[in-house]
């Protein structure tokens, strides 16, 4: 099995459909990499990820991952060919997510105090440990 880990920043707010029954939470992470080009300069390259989460039930978890969020995900990933507006061909890595953290907390939410329950902490997100 080949797995992939990311941690980076969400993109842009999650979006949630329902596919064939089962949901999925579709989201885009950005890892930057830096490292110094042919002249010695330090060059700075954002990677982007798309994310899946599928499961069967609808949960909130879409709700949680807002634009700037930074996350740890860890999934399998894939590789899609496509050809751009141009006519180009351009490649992109896709991940479905099995393991899903949260490293900070909500943007609007970092000043106020936690007040969770325990059971409903959604720092951390398993999507096998669902409920059927």
């Amino acid at each position: 099995m080949i797995k992939m880990e990311i941690i980076g920043n969400v993109g842009q707010n999650a979006k949630q459909k329902e596919i064939n029954g089962r949901f999925v939470t579709q989201f885009s992470v950005a890892h930057n990499v830096k490292y110094k080009g042919k002249d010695g300069n330090e060059v700075e390259k954002t990677v982007w990820v798309s994310c899946s989460v599928f499961r069967d039930r609808s949960s909130d978890l879409y709700k949680y991952l807002e634009k700037g969020t930074k996350v740890y995900v860890s999934g399998i990933p894939d590789v899609r060919i496509y050809q751009d507006n141009s006519g180009h061909y351009q490649a992109g890595i896709n991940l479905t997510v099995k393991d899903l953290e949260f490293v900070s907390g909500r943007k609007k939410d970092e000043d106020k105090p936690a007040e969770q329950n325990p059971e409903e902490d959604p720092t951390h997100f398993d999507p096998a440990n669902l409920p059927e």
